[in-house]
């Protein structure tokens, strides 16, 4: 079941739906296969609203749209490139995902060209690095390029030395080769040697505004951070990811101690130790931290976190993906004793989520502090108390916009739990509550009420997501078996309930509740429907246009 609630949400993402209403891009909206991508899309708007900066930042709704919607499949018509071009002239907007083996490289620029028209959010978003075949376009294409993406599947020494042969071949107009670049992302597979080079290519002018490197160790982080300092006085983010080595400690230290305008760092966990926290905590305008990252691969345990961090007067956001360790409660105690988060988020990302119990009780008194929280997620953590102990202390951040739990307690959910959270959350837009049974290895049981409690106690909620007990007869027999391996049923913005586990199957229950709750205009779509949903999203923009206060209800089964 899908809900669009018209009156909050068309607003604002009303720069995304105009140009895509336009009827030549109707083949390329229908592969975005439902609406929840325009939910992504406003929350990511909401997450782009930082402070002002003089820097130009990425687009990312344009960026991130783009990715759901164009996954190229190159053929002989080239029909993907093709609509993917009708979306960048919509947003006036140059940002493809490509493969450089793939495609015809002339025939995308012919494609790109009359695209080249100079606006702010220009960004030309490659994967992979050209071969010498195809310097002559890249060159064209580089000279407007601010956002860039060097990224390959290939074995590291393959593509090391096809880095290394691009460089050469264009070495001669290393200076004028990229003069509007500001952003650099590098993927996992590249060496650090060859990306080296790279750095040591660009123009001494430039001024890069964000670095990203995932890598792989291969003993050369020390020379890789050596080779920026004079790019860094304009860095805003910096994103240093991978197995990096200890050697690479006192180098990173002096990357962040010529970088004075850093405000979001992301580093791998190897590379925390107390004399980079210490350079942390001189950095005046630090937003945002994040530590360890899935793909590192590796057990956080109990680096030092020395209590300094009541120094970071504008940090609003912490992002950590790691097991349950201590220091996180005394981190999070330390900054609140200062001023709020803004955004906090705990991720857990090892292997025995039995075995890593999490303290939540001293974790939730300690959230419980930033009182200014507008965003929270504490996804996959095991508790050992029940649900309800762990959404008291929520009812307290009144200020929410977006909350996500996944949790595994020992304990249910009642929906006067559920109510006694929302009742306090007046501006709550987004809610994902994922909160099973762990001892019945079951979901929680989340009933029509819920959804009743959800419409009265949220006005301005946009979407949610309240995952249902999935073990009764609607469920198919071979699903049964292994009940925690299900994947989520549906919810209200793609929604199912137990109400006599038979809305799962039928829609037009929710619906029918839902029409009695408040003033609905009513929309069932099953599965199989040839209707597009953009249908429904521009009915809806009529009638609110019209002046008429409706909501938008179409409803397929996962």
């Amino acid at each position: 079941m899908k809900i669009i609630r018209a009156p909050h949400f068309l607003p604002s993402t009303s720069s995304l739906i105009s140009p895509l209403a336009h009827p030549t891009l109707e083949n390329v909206v229908h592969k975005s296969r439902s609406l929840q991508t325009l939910a992504r899309t406003a929350q990511v708007t909401e997450m782009t609203q930082r402070p002002p900066h003089p820097a130009l930042f990425v687009d990312e709704i344009v960026i991130q749209f783009l990715a759901y919607l164009y996954q190229p499949r190159f053929d002989n018509d080239y029909s993907d490139i093709n609509a993917a071009g009708l979306i960048c002239k919509a947003w006036r907007e140059l940002s493809l995902d490509i493969k450089w083996r793939e495609v015809d490289l002339k025939y995308l620029l012919s494609v790109l060209a009359p695209l080249r028209k100079p606006h702010p959010n220009e960004a030309l978003f490659f994967t992979g690095v050209p071969t010498d075949a195809d310097i002559c376009g890249f060159r064209d294409a580089a000279r407007r390029v601010w956002y860039l993406k060097l990224d390959c599947n290939e074995e590291q020494t393959v593509l090391s030395k096809r880095i290394i042969n691009t460089i050469r071949a264009i070495q001669g107009d290393a200076p004028s080769l990229f003069p509007n670049l500001r952003i650099v992302k590098m993927g996992i597979r590249m060496h650090l040697t060859a990306i080296t080079r790279f750095i040591q290519l660009l123009p001494p002018s430039l001024q890069l505004l964000d670095i990203s490197a995932t890598l792989l160790s291969d003993g050369g982080y020390a020379v890789f951070l050596q080779s920026l300092p004079s790019r860094l006085p304009s860095l805003t983010t910096l994103t240093i990811l991978g197995s990096a080595k200890a050697q690479a400690n006192s180098a990173m230290c002096g990357v962040l101690a010529q970088s004075p305008e850093l405000r979001h760092v992301s580093l791998a966990q190897h590379l925390v130790s107390s004399p980079l926290i210490e350079a942390l905590s001189k950095l005046q305008f630090l937003e945002s931290i994040e530590i360890g990252t899935a793909i590192d691969k590796m057990v956080l345990t109990g680096f030092e976190w020395e209590r300094r961090f009541g120094s970071f007067p504008r940090l609003i956001e912490l992002s950590a993906r790691l097991p349950l360790d201590p220091p996180i409660t005394s981190l999070l105690m330390d900054i609140g004793a200062n001023h709020s988060l803004i955004t906090l988020r705990l991720i857990y990302t090892g292997r025995n989520i039995v075995r890593d119990t999490v303290d939540f009780k001293s974790l939730m008194r300690a959230v419980a502090t930033h009182s200014l929280l507008r965003h929270l997620s504490l996804i996959r953590f095991r508790a050992d108390i029940s649900n309800a102990d762990i959404l008291r202390p929520i009812a307290c951040l009144t200020l929410l916009e977006s909350l996500h739990i996944h949790t595994y307690p020992t304990s249910g959910i009642a929906d006067k739990d559920i109510g006694e959270l929302l009742e306090n959350l007046p501006l709550l837009r987004h809610l994902q509550l994922y909160l099973p049974n762990w001892r019945e290895r079951g979901w929680t049981r989340i009933t029509l009420r819920t959804l009743a409690l959800a419409c009265a106690y949220c006005p301005l909620l946009e979407n949610a997501t309240l995952y249902v007990d999935a073990r009764q007869e609607s469920i198919p027999s071979e699903a049964q078996e292994q009940p925690m391996e299900l994947k989520p049923r549906v919810v209200i913005f793609e929604c199912a309930t137990n109400d006599s586990y038979s809305a799962i199957s039928a829609p037009e229950k929710v619906a029918a509740f839902l029409s009695q709750l408040r003033p609905v205009d009513v929309q069932v779509r099953k599965t199989g429907d040839n209707t597009s949903p953009w249908d429904e999203v521009n009915e809806a923009r009529a009638r609110l246009e019209a002046g008429e206060r409706s909501d938008t209800i179409s409803g397929n089964k996962i």
